[in-house]
């Protein structure tokens, strides 16, 4: 059965995200890309007004607020630094 995350387990995703992108590049990797495609947990259970009913920052009637999965690229973004490329994958 389908159920919310709660805040630290959305935030430990979110650090995991972060610290494989930090390995990567630290591996020589040029570029770190994130997966945003149809059915990944970042795209339907954050961004989905259907599948998303929270009502606490990864929630709410708005896209800013149901775009708690965004939290994965800013955290990334701050491991990786400004000069690394870190394009959203849509593929």
């Amino acid at each position: 059965m389908p159920r919310a995350f709660d805040r630290e387990t959305i935030r430990n995703i979110v650090q995991q995200y972060a610290a494989a992108a930090g390995r990567a590049i630290e591996a020589g990797f040029d570029f770190i890309g994130l997966p945003w495609r149809p059915r990944l947990l970042a795209d339907v259970s954050f961004l989905s007004p259907y599948c998303n009913k929270r009502d606490d920052e990864y929630g709410g009637d708005c896209i800013a607020g149901r775009s708690g999965s965004l939290s994965s690229h800013r955290r990334v973004r701050r491991v990786i630094g400004p000069g690394v490329p870190l394009p959203l994958n849509f593929g």
